[in-house]
């Protein structure tokens, strides 16, 4: 059975599971603006988005919904590079040894810029989260009632 011929409810089924999937649903419309720790991490997620040659046509994240396939591989990557950056900093101390540690800094500096790019991912994600379930703007924090 093709997806043409399939029932409609089964094949809206399926469009709206591959939509969501790759990051395309609801894409016209707007996203809410990065406010707090998403705002500050913007311009290093989008810088480590141009170094992965993975920049969106957009330009930037904040027009662009990060997918959860590039949140998972980045949440990934930050744990691997994490451990393999505290790997070779223990064994690059022992006898001193100048190339292991800049593997460690190296791997570090991975570890920084794919963790940085899951947390923004995933920011974005509440975000967007709240602004359906209609609690967006957050609610004004004012001076507290003694």
């Amino acid at each position: 059975m093709s997806v043409s011929r399939m029932p409609y409810g089964l094949a809206q089924r399926l469009r709206r599971v591959h939509l969501r999937l790759s990051g395309n649903l609801d894409r016209a419309e707007p996203l809410p603006p990065p406010a707090g720790l998403q705002a500050w991490l913007l311009p290093a997620a989008d810088l480590v988005m141009v170094l992965l040659y993975s920049r969106s046509r957009a330009g930037s994240l904040r027009s662009v919904r990060v997918t959860l396939a590039t949140i998972s591989l980045s949440a990934t990557v930050f744990t691997v590079a994490a451990g393999a950056s505290a790997a070779l900093l223990l064994h690059s101390l022992s006898p001193l040894n100048a190339l292991l540690l800049l593997g460690a800094l190296l791997a570090a500096a991975l570890a920084v810029a794919s963790g940085i790019l899951a947390a923004y991912g995933i920011l974005q994600r509440a975000t967007i989260r709240r602004t359906a379930a209609g609690q967006w703007p957050p609610p004004a924090r004012g001076p507290r009632a003694s």
